[in-house]
């Protein structure tokens, strides 16, 4: 994404837009770029990023991406930011005057590690060519930044804890988890080839 911006200048391209409104940053330009690859491949993708890009503007430009069924094209994986927190459905109207609340319990996800313990569930899965045992927390929760429902995935690795994040909420915790590493392999193949090429890193 490096150079992004300068390159649509060039181009005479216009900025992404979020909610009608220009939006040129680094995280918006990645999002554009993931935007015009996919529809190249005229085929449903997942994009994996790191916690750098776990903001809702990256989320709502995929998410305006659609075939021509209306279907989204493109859905984010990425690893979820220390800090963030979702939350639970509203509860049901009471009838009382007022607006109706919008959202339920707000949970920290950094806190449910300990909290939700006992919640936790053993799962094994294939990465890098070898099965492990680690194990998992899934839950479908509102995110704040494009007031929807995501899918929160939990894990203890030994001694790692970390939460991914992932606007398609019918995947799998075990694919979740597996597209998420792949993007470190990724990542570890283009530092080789730029020491390779002389480029450092």
């Amino acid at each position: 994404h490096e150079g992004a911006e300068k390159l649509r200048r060039f181009q005479n391209k216009l900025p992404p837009t979020v909610n009608g409104k220009d939006k040129v940053s680094v995280t918006t330009l990645m999002a554009s770029m993931a935007v015009a690859l996919v529809k190249g491949l005229d085929a449903k993708c997942i994009v994996v990023l790191d916690a750098y890009f776990a903001v809702g503007p990256v989320l709502l430009i995929l998410k305006g991406l659609l075939d021509s069924n209306g279907n989204r094209l493109a859905h984010l994986i990425t690893r979820a930011k220390r800090n963030v927190v979702g939350y639970k459905d509203p509860p049901p109207r009471t009838g009382k005057r007022g607006a109706p609340r919008k959202y339920g319990e707000k949970l920290k996800l950094i806190q449910l590690f300990e909290d939700k313990r006992n919640e936790f569930q053993e799962a094994v899965i294939e990465i890098y060519r070898e099965k492990k045992t680690i194990i998992v927390l899934c839950l479908d929760l509102i995110w704040k930044p494009i007031k929807e429902k995501v899918r929160f995935v939990l894990v203890i690795d030994g001694g790692d804890m970390f939460s991914l994040l992932c606007s398609d909420i019918t995947l799998s915790r075990q694919d979740i988890i597996r597209a998420s590493s792949y993007g470190l392999i990724i990542v570890l193949i283009l530092r080789s080839l730029m020491q390779f090429l002389g480029y450092g890193c």
